[in-house]
């Protein structure tokens, strides 16, 4: 598939090599300066947004909120120094899709851009990946990805949505920690536990009818 990357970076060096990566995959590169330059962008929907951020800075998660409110299925990936385990969690609980600390392999970040990618923009009309699924009171509809309650629809963000559909689809059965964080981000060594923690609260929180145990020291089960 033709994707577009677009990069927002000051790094002359990294902007070289990334576009010398990107271009042997054919795929097409737009080379971005700032945030600001970024925020007029974001309408023009590329298929991938790479951040490079000398530090986490919440101030510059304003383009990443518009992105995601402009198409939440549009991954994206930052690339920063000095990531420790809190700015990994604060960063993939405001949409952030992978992140990369420096210095990092090249061949890595094209693995990862396709890996979303692929995962993304995989053609939407196969009517048999897509089903109305049921939990407990709750209707889950895997094509519009809408979720409706015995009286009114529910807001969920996209990870939100994966979630309750994969306790959906198994309904009963005991997930680990480390079997969500590869099924909703597609990693495991990236994240720890709390990520995970704060995303099933969160979905508690939003469905107060919803029947989510906690298995202490393992993981969650969705009551049948």
């Amino acid at each position: 598939m033709n994707y577009t990357v677009y990069l927002v970076s000051k790094d002359e060096t990294m902007s070289r090599i990334v576009a010398l990566y990107v271009q042997k995959e054919g795929w097409n590169l737009k080379l971005l300066p700032n945030m600001d330059r970024a925020k007029l962008c974001v309408h023009e929907s590329p298929s991938l947004w790479i951040f490079d951020l000398e530090r986490i800075d919440l101030m510059k998660f304003e383009v990443i909120h518009m992105i995601k409110l402009h198409n939440p299925k549009t991954p994206v990936i930052l690339v920063s120094s000095n990531v420790d385990s809190s700015d990994r969690l604060m960063t993939l609980e405001l949409g952030v899709d992978d992140i990369l600390e420096k210095p990092f392999s090249p061949k890595e970040l094209i693995i990862k851009s396709l890996r979303l990618m692929d995962r993304s923009y995989t053609p939407l009309f196969q009517p048999e990946r897509y089903e109305v699924l049921r939990l407990q009171d709750y209707v889950i509809n895997e094509g519009t990805r809408r979720v409706k309650g015995s009286i009114d629809p529910v807001h969920l963000t996209s990870k939100e949505f994966d979630l309750l559909t994969l306790f959906a689809r198994n309904s009963g059965q005991a997930l680990s920690r480390e079997q969500i964080l590869n099924n909703i981000w597609g990693m495991s060594e990236y994240c720890n536990d709390r990520v995970v923690d704060d995303l099933v609260r969160r979905l508690r929180k939003k469905m107060d009818q919803l029947r989510i145990e906690t298995i202490y020291g393992f993981g969650y089960r969705a009551c049948v």
